[in-house]
């Protein structure tokens, strides 16, 4: 597991065989819980975790910028 401290608005850049597959973003921290941005194209399923363990799907996804949004 790699550890990454980020401030609000880096990213983290997840790459294969040197192609940006996905891009992760911090968008804003309040108290203890954080809200990330995910890029990546279609065909990778992003799923949180909890939701994983249920068998459920993700009924929040949405598109478009949300890290302009506020937190």
């Amino acid at each position: 597991m790699l550890v990454l401290g980020r401030e609000i608005g880096e990213s983290i850049l997840i790459l294969h065989n040197g192609v940006q597959i996905a891009e992760i973003k911090l968008c804003g921290v309040r108290g203890r819980g954080a809200r990330i941005a995910i890029e990546a194209d279609r065909e990778y399923v992003i799923v949180r975790s909890e939701i994983q363990a249920t068998g459920g799907a993700n009924s929040d996804v949405r598109n478009g910028n949300d890290c302009q949004r506020r937190v």
